[in-house]
C-alpha cells in the first residue's frame, strides 16, 4: 500500500489540475454570462471528483500491485501496469455507461456506426489516460524517493476552499424583486383532457390544484400542429410566417436537415438573461436541439433529456443551488405524452381495464412501432379501420400516460415547496399542440389546424397566488407567453413581437383587437403554408392543396360543418388577409442537417424512411415531428 500511495500523491494533484482546466472551460458560459459562482461551483465539483477518484484509483490498485508480485508471475513493470489497468477498467466502464445512456444507445446498437465511433473515441482517449497513469506507476515504482506531499495538500486546500467558498456564496442570495419563471410544457396535450377545463376523469388532480391556485385561460391557440414551430413562436412571441421555423427535417442529396431560429430572433431567455436572470432548459424532443437555434440566451440548455423523471432529477441539482441563489427561468419540456401511448402499469389500466372492456383485441396488435409511422398514414389514408372501441382505447392510454405526468409534476411541486421556490414562482403550465382521436378522420396530429390540435391549456401561477381561481374565456396565443413573462419580470418587451401581455386581461382589461386573432400555420420547403386564422367566433382554413374552410365556433365548435360557399364577404375577407400573412413569409432561415442520433429517433417513429422519397420520408402525409 506505501507504493499505491506514493501514487496518489503525484496522481491526485495531475487530476485535479486537469479538473481544474476542464472546469474552467466549461463554466466559461457561466462566467460570461455573469454567474461567477456557478463557474467557481463547477470547478468545485470535479476537483472534487477528481481527488475521490484519484483516491479510490489508489484504494483499488495498492492490493491488486502486491497481489501481482506475490504470483511472481510478472515482471515489477508488469505487474504494476496490469494493477493500473485493472484499478482503471471501473472508470472507463461508467464514463460508457454515463456516454450511451446520454445519446440514448441501446446495447443491440452499440455495434452500429453512429453509436460506435464515439465509443471507440472513448477508449482511445481512455488508453491515452492509461498510459499516463502507467507511467506515472512504473515511475514511483522505480524511485526509492517518495514524492512531495505539498502538491496533494496544496490541491486539497484549493478544493476546500472553493468548497466553503461556495457554500458560503449559496447562502447569500442575489435574488431581485421581479419573481422566478418556470414554464413546462407537456407535448401534444390538448386542452380538453384537464380536469380544470371539464374533463370527467381524474386525470390532472396536480394541474388541477395549480390552475386553483393560478388563471386557466379556456381558449388558447397554439401557433401551429407541430412542435419546431409553436415552440419557435413561444420563444419569441412572433407568428410562423415571421420567424420562417417549419422544417423538423427534409430530405436532402448529403442527408437531411433541419431549418434553424436565426440568431437576429430575440427569445424570451436572451430577453431575461439581459435581465440578470439565470436561464436554463431541460428538453426532450429531437426538433428543439440545441444546434437548431433553440438554445439562444439559455445559459444552461439540456437537449436529449428522456423522460420526465430523468428531467426532474436532472433539475434537482439546479433547484438545490443556482436557484436559491440567483433570480432564474426554467423551461422543461416533456414529450412522454407524444403517440404511440404507451404508458407503464398501473397506468395503462388507469382508465382502460381490457377484462371488462368490449374491446376484443388490444388496438395495438399487430403494430410495429418502428412503423408507427406508416401506421398512422393507414388510418388516415382508410387503409387502417379503427372502431369506436379501438378509440376510446387509444384514448385511455392517453389519459393514463397524462396521468403518470402528472403524478410526476405533482413530485416536481412539492420540491418546490420544500425548497422554498413554489409560492413566489410564476409558473406557466402549456402545450405546443393536441392530439386527434378521429374527430376528423386521423389520429395523432396532422396538417389540417382543427381545434382538437391547436387548441392547448394554459395555467399561469402567479407569485403569492394572485388572481387565484381565475377563468378567462377571451381567446389568446401561445405568442402571448413571451411578452406577459417580460411584463411580469418587469423586463421591457420588445416592439416588433405579435403577442400581447396577458397581465392586463387578468387585471379584468379588454386586450386590443390586434391581440384577439389567431394565426396558426403548418409548411414545408416545397408548398405554400395551411393556415387557419381564428377568432373567438369563426375560424378559417386557407390550404394549398384542397378547398378553403370556414367554420362558425359558435353553432358548430366540432368544425363539422364547411361553411365558406354560405358566407363569402366572411372568406373573401380572410382570404385577403391570409394571402398576405402567407406573402409575407420569411425566406432566409438556415438550415443545419440533422446528426445519425436524430434521424435514428425519426425513423423509429416513421417520420424518415430508408427507402422513400420526398421532403419527409416514409409517406408524403406524414408531417415532422417529435419522436
Amino acid at each position: 500500500m506505501k507504493k499505491a500511495f506514493e501514487v496518489l500523491l503525484v496522481l491526485a494533484p495531475l487530476a485535479a489540475f486537469v479538473a481544474l482546466v476542464t472546469g474552467l472551460f466549461q463554466g466559461n458560459a457561466d462566467l460570461a454570462a455573469g454567474f461567477t459562482v456557478l463557474a467557481l461551483d463547477r470547478v468545485r465539483a470535479l476537483i472534487g471528483a477528481a481527488l475521490a477518484g484519484a483516491l479510490l484509483f489508489a484504494v483499488v490498485y495498492g492490493p491488486l500491485r502486491s497481489l501481482g508480485h506475490r504470483w511472481h508471475r510478472l515482471p515489477n513493470t508488469g505487474a504494476t501496469a496490469l494493477a493500473a489497468a485493472l484499478a482503471f477498467a471501473p472508470f472507463v466502464a461508467v464514463a460508457g455507461y454515463h456516454l450511451n445512456r446520454s445519446r440514448a444507445v441501446k446495447p443491440s446498437e452499440l455495434l452500429e456506426l453512429w453509436a460506435l465511433i464515439p465509443n471507440l473515441l472513448l477508449l482511445a482517449g481512455a488508453g491515452i489516460v492509461l498510459a499516463v497513469i502507467v507511467a506515472i506507476a512504473v515511475n514511483v515504482d522505480k524511485r526509492s524517493q517518495r514524492p512531495a506531499i505539498w502538491p496533494v495538500a496544496l490541491t486539497c486546500l484549493l478544493w476546500a476552499g472553493l468548497e466553503g467558498g461556495v457554500r458560503n456564496a449559496w447562502n447569500t442570495s442575489v435574488k431581485a424583486e421581479h419573481p422566478d419563471v418556470l414554464i413546462l410544457l407537456i407535448d401534444a396535450l390538448r386542452a380538453d383532457e384537464l380536469g380544470s377545463y371539464g374533463y370527467p376523469l381524474e386525470t390532472t388532480p396536480a394541474l388541477d390544484a395549480l390552475a386553483r391556485e393560478g388563471i386557466v385561460f379556456r381558449h388558447t391557440i397554439a401557433q401551429s400542429t407541430f412542435t419546431k414551430t409553436s415552440i419557435a413562436s413561444l420563444f419569441t412571441g412572433k407568428n410562423p410566417y415571421r420567424h420562417g421555423i417549419y422544417e423538423g427535417q427534409r430530405q436532402l442529396t448529403t442527408g437531411f436537415a433541419a431549418d434553424v431560429l436565426s440568431e437576429d430572433e430575440r427569445t424570451l431567455a436572451e430577453s431575461l438573461l439581459r435581465r440578470d436572470i439565470l436561464t436554463g432548459a431541460w428538453v426532450q424532443n429531437s426538433h428543439l436541439r440545441k444546434v437548431m437555434g433553440f438554445g439562444q440566451g439559455f445559459v444552461r440548455y439540456h437537449d436529449q433529456q428522456g423522460h420526465i423523471d430523468r428531467i426532474h432529477n436532472a433539475f434537482q441539482p439546479f433547484m438545490n443551488g443556482p436557484a436559491r441563489r440567483y433570480p432564474f427561468f426554467a423551461y422543461l419540456h416533456y414529450i412522454d405524452l407524444h403517440d404511440p401511448y404507451l404508458p407503464e402499469p398501473p397506468y395503462d389500466t388507469l382508465f382502460y381495464n381490457p377484462l371488462s372492456s368490449d374491446q376484443e383485441n388490444d388496438v395495438y396488435d399487430g403494430v410495429n412501432f418502428a412503423e408507427w409511422g406508416a401506421w398512422l398514414s393507414g388510418v388516415r389514408e382508410g387503409r387502417i379501420s379503427l372502431t369506436d372501441a379501438d378509440i376510446r382505447q387509444l384514448r385511455a392510454y392517453y389519459d393514463g400516460q397524462l396521468r403518470y405526468i402528472d403524478d410526476e409534476i405533482g413530485k416536481l411541486f412539492e420540491r418546490l415547496r420544500a425548497k422554498s421556490l413554489y409560492d413566489d414562482t410564476l409558473i406557466i403550465v402549456t402545450s405546443d399542440h393536441g392530439d386527434a382521436f378521429m374527430e376528423h378522420g386521423f389520429v395523432s396530429h396532422s396538417w389540417t389546424p382543427y381545434d382538437e390540435l391547436i387548441r392547448v391549456p394554459l395555467i399561469v401561477k402567479l407569485p403569492g397566488g394572485r388572481s387565484a381561481g381565475k377563468v378567462i374565456d377571451d381567446q389568446v396565443r401561445l405568442v402571448d407567453v413571451m411578452p406577459t413573462v417580460l411584463d411580469a419580470v418587469g423586463a421591457p418587451i420588445p416592439p416588433n413581437i405579435d403577442g400581447c401581455s396577458l397581465l392586463p386581461l387578468i387585471e379584468g382589461q379588454t386586450l386590443d383587437e390586434s391581440c384577439q386573432l389567431a394565426v396558426s400555420e403548418i409548411a414545408d420547403d416545397n408548398s405554400k403554408p395551411t393556415l387557419a386564422l381564428r377568432t373567438s367566433t369563426i375560424k378559417y382554413i386557407h390550404q394549398s392543396d384542397a378547398p378553403d374552410e370556414l367554420y362558425d365556433l359558435q353553432t358548430d365548435p366540432g368544425e363539422l360543418t364547411n361553411i365558406v360557399d354560405d358566407r363569402p364577404e366572411d372568406a373573401a375577407r380572410l382570404l385577403a388577409i391570409a394571402t398576405s400573412l402567407v406573402a409575407q413569409r420569411r425566406q432566409d432561415v438556415g438550415q443545419t442537417n440533422l446528426d445519425a442520433s436524430a434521424i435514428r429517433e425519426l425513423k423509429a417513429l416513421g417520420y424518415i424512411g430508408d427507402d422513400s422519397p420526398g421532403e419527409t420520408g416514409s409517406g408524403a402525409e406524414e408531417p415532422q415531428e417529435d419522436p
